[in-house]
């Protein structure tokens, strides 16, 4: 059904739109060869729970790898970028309307990543995959300054790894690869737009 309408969206789309999608379908390539998603990324989780509290097990990816990720996500991300996910899907649902039933999902489990089904409350408030992402970037991988997004994340880390050290990142790889998936999707939806 979709698809059928892209065609409308390639004739009435402005030239900087169909820009903007171009270098969204140039980055989702380079995002597909990231090791981690070709390689697959293990989101198994166990939890221990004996007199010392619960405990996490799981395996985090190599630094690298998830730096390697995170270089290639940000572009999809941040709000100023020309292939941020909600202007890419703001153009689609600007020319065919219809797709409004396929991309509110989309923007909902981009919201919600990893943490679709974990509520994890810190200090009485929930905490958010956006939330997550946010204080990650800003405070770890792009930004190197003491600002209170370090001290969120010092504050998130504190809290979440006391049990099992790592836990949060893991909750960040695992988010960020939740939110490619739809970055993929969004891509599918875009197969005809070269």
């Amino acid at each position: 059904m979709i698809d059928d309408k892209i065609a409308s969206l390639i004739t009435q789309a402005t030239p900087d739109e169909l820009k903007k999608i171009r270098i969204f379908k140039s980055r989702t390539e380079k995002l597909l060869s990231n090791s981690l998603i070709q390689d697959g990324f293990n989101w198994s989780i166990g939890l221990q729970i004996d007199q010392k509290g619960p405990s996490f097990s799981f395996q985090l990816p190599s630094d690298e790898a998830v730096d390697s990720l995170l270089m290639r996500f940000r572009h999809f991300w941040l709000q100023d970028e020309p292939c941020n996910l909600f202007v890419i899907l703001n153009i689609i649902n600007r020319y065919i309307p219809d797709a409004r039933n396929h991309t509110k999902p989309l923007k909902e489990s981009w919201k919600m990543g990893m943490l679709h089904s974990t509520n994890i409350i810190i200090d009485d408030v929930p905490l958010t995959t956006e939330k997550l992402i946010d204080i990650w970037l800003n405070a770890e991988f792009f930004h190197n300054d003491q600002t209170e997004k370090k001290t969120e994340l010092d504050n998130l880390i504190d809290k979440i790894d006391f049990y099992s050290p790592g836990f949060a990142k893991f909750l960040l790889v695992g988010s960020v690869r939740e939110c490619c998936n739809v970055i993929f999707e969004v891509n599918k939806l875009l197969t005809k737009v070269q």
